[in-house]
């Protein structure tokens, strides 16, 4: 940010003059405080003059004199609009499979563009009401459950999946069912199905799928594992949504002993 000077060149060589008849000096931070702050708080009726540039600009210097905003400010979000920052979330991994949730996510990378500093940037939006993805996972996710459940595409179910896998892992706690994409190609709760062996659950079922006088599934489809090879990230987040990687009810397995004995019986001629 060296370009950015707010004392004259000239000024700068009596600067011990100017002090001694008077004249008073302003530091940085008051700048900060007293001319670019109100032009970003939410609360200013002059939103009209930001734009895309200046909201960002006017954001970076006050970062750098760590003058933190006491409450919401305008930010950029991914789609290009000015918005309040308290209704945006803060996303510090760029996820392009989230384009249609666009609105709702700060445009970090653009602030990024200015010095990089990320944990910087979080200090600084975590006092502006930002709702910073560590903390608003969960929060995050519901909207990702409502979207899965009006998505018509298999692909972009897996896609949308796979971002609520990977904010899960901030909090690693039980979120409760979501729709999922079976081996038949069904759309399921989560919690009505196994998890086949490319998951490496703790009791693989799927080999019993065949079993004669045994019904056992529906299987949560492979695809989600294919999407990026993360098998046990996939396995924990999906019983963290109720899918099971074994079995415990004693009518399944007493169905289960039931229908093997008969199989064996019948291998051995009898």
């Amino acid at each position: 940010m060296e370009e950015y000077k707010f004392i004259h060149p000239k000024l700068e060589e009596i600067k011990g003059i100017l002090r001694k008849v008077g004249v008073r000096y302003v530091s940085y931070k008051e700048i900060c405080e007293k001319a670019l702050l109100p032009r970003i708080l939410a609360d200013n009726p002059e939103k009209e003059n930001l734009t895309r540039d200046n909201v960002i600009l006017i954001a970076t210097l006050l970062k750098k004199g760590k003058v933190y905003p006491p409450e919401s400010v305008w930010i950029l979000s991914r789609d290009g609009k000015i918005r309040k920052s308290n209704e945006v979330f803060l996303l510090d991994k760029i996820f392009d499979e989230l384009e249609q949730f666009n609105e709702m996510i700060l445009d970090f990378r653009e602030y990024l563009d200015k010095d990089g500093d990320i944990e910087g940037w979080k200090e600084f939006f975590k006092h502006t009401r930002t709702k910073l993805i560590e903390d608003y996972w969960r929060e995050f996710i519901e909207y990702l459950i409502e979207a899965i459940e009006k998505e018509d595409s298999q692909e972009n179910m897996i896609k949308l999946t796979y971002v609520a896998k990977e904010l899960w892992k901030y909090g690693e706690e039980g979120i409760g069912e979501i729709p999922v994409l079976t081996i038949d190609g069904e759309v399921l709760d989560s919690s009505k199905c196994y998890l086949p062996p490319i998951y490496e659950p703790n009791e693989n079922w799927m080999k019993w799928k065949n079993l004669e006088d045994f019904d056992i599934g529906p299987f949560i489809s492979e695809d989600y594992a294919k999407y990026d090879q993360d098998v046990e990230g996939w396995r924990e987040f999906f019983k963290a949504t109720g899918a099971k990687d074994y079995e415990d009810r004693p009518e399944v397995i007493g169905r289960f002993a039931e229908a093997f004995a008969k199989d064996k019986l019948k291998t051995v001629g009898l």
